[in-house]
């Protein structure tokens, strides 16, 4: 994203007390040896952990875990200082974490909890519920690409062990669809993220990864089907993953 000033900006987010957000303006630098190194970063002590960040027409929104009652999102203009959007009047919002978080680009966003979806139209300044799926399932990321809303999600149905993506053509759409059973194992309650981007193999598709410990289930068709990968990645504990629309993947772990 970008600063104030309109310059580039990274910025990530922890649930290390005092570093729960954190910004720079060089994240990487040269080192001695010809490589590069771990550049100067900033915390910003907040309450509540960060789970996902998003930056979308000169705005940073966080999503994460809701404390002492407080249900908010926080935002930002630089992605230095941030301000937080009370969101308590939601229809069903609740105090448990919220993990998804996701934008179109053109300023449209949508964030979960527990089983639902709310959505926002105006880069975040308004917030309605879009869908509650009702069955007890435990969403744990978003995503956007080429025009659709994806959701990863654990305990679909409320079934232990039944994990899938859900998939919407517009945030005002009120229908969504379900891949079948990713087989990444329950454990996705603990962890597992969702990445999106454009097909490499054809500009009318998605390829959609989804990730959890050192497995993967990849879609080439916008999470029409999946196939699954066991200990596909070298290390465990994956905790988001991202590609660029050109082949390229980058997986973070814990």
């Amino acid at each position: 994203g970008k600063n104030g000033a309109g310059n580039p900006r990274w910025v990530c987010g922890s649930g290390d007390n005092n570093r729960e957000i954190m910004w720079s303006d060089d994240p990487l630098i040269p080192d001695q040896n010809g490589g590069t190194e771990a550049g100067a970063w900033n915390s910003v002590n907040v309450t509540g952990d960060t789970s996902r960040i998003g930056y979308c027409q000169g705005k940073w929104i966080i999503s994460g875990q809701m404390v002492d009652g407080a249900q908010t999102l926080r935002t930002s203009s630089d992605g230095e200082t941030w301000g937080t959007v009370d969101i308590s009047g939601l229809a069903d919002i609740s105090t448990t974490t919220s993990y998804g978080l996701a934008h179109d680009g053109a300023g449209n966003w949508i964030m979960t909890q527990d089983d639902r979806v709310y959505a926002s139209v105006d880069n975040g300044l308004v917030w309605f519920l879009l869908e509650d799926f009702n069955d007890g399932r435990h969403i744990r990321d978003a995503g956007f690409s080429n025009g659709n809303w994806f959701v990863l999600a654990r305990r679909i149905g409320g079934v232990t062990g039944v994990e899938g993506v859900s998939r919407a053509t517009a945030v005002n759409s009120g229908s969504w669809t379900t891949s079948g059973d990713l087989n990444l194992g329950d454990a996705i309650k603990t962890a597992g993220a969702l990445g999106c981007a454009v097909s490499t193999g054809s500009a009318a598709h998605s390829t959609i990864m989804a990730v959890n410990s050192n497995d993967l289930a990849k879609s080439h068709d916008s999470g029409a089907n999946f196939t699954y990968f066991s200990n596909a990645l070298p290390h465990g504990s994956a905790a988001t993953i991202i590609g660029d629309g050109r082949g390229t993947w980058i997986v973070g772990h814990d």
